[in-house]
């Protein structure tokens, strides 16, 4: 078992874990899902070093199933070239920070982004 392992057996992380499904309604978060009934974890949206999991705001947890959950695997080095290509157009941190917590919340939001994509790709 790794540290961060044992860090997530810890009581705080099993408090903290719990109080943030809990405001997630018991619902995985990700607006894709298609495997809801799956077993609930939370994820941190970013990490930070030297900072145990249960100390972060609320708004860098999410609900999300084991399915999902395990699909985040690849999302940061897809999030590392998008980022990359976002500061070339002069957006901030702070601006795709905000951008990603919305993608994962506001289903209306993304609903319409991926309208607007579409647009733009067929032209």
């Amino acid at each position: 078992m790794t540290a961060y392992q044992k860090l997530l057996n810890r009581k705080e992380w099993q408090d903290r874990s719990h109080s943030i499904k809990t405001r997630d309604n018991l619902m995985c978060q990700a607006y894709n899902c298609t495997t809801p009934q799956a077993i609930l974890q939370v994820h941190h949206l970013d990490y930070f070093s030297n900072k145990d999991p249960w100390n972060y705001p609320d708004d860098m947890l999410i609900t999300l199933c084991s399915v999902c959950h395990k699909k985040e695997e690849n999302r940061y080095k897809l999030e590392g070239r998008l980022f990359v290509a976002m500061k070339m157009k002069g957006f901030l941190a702070c601006d795709i920070l905000a951008l990603t917590t919305i993608l994962y919340t506001d289903k209306h939001f993304v609903d319409n982004l991926l309208t607007d994509i579409r647009k733009i790709q067929n032209g």
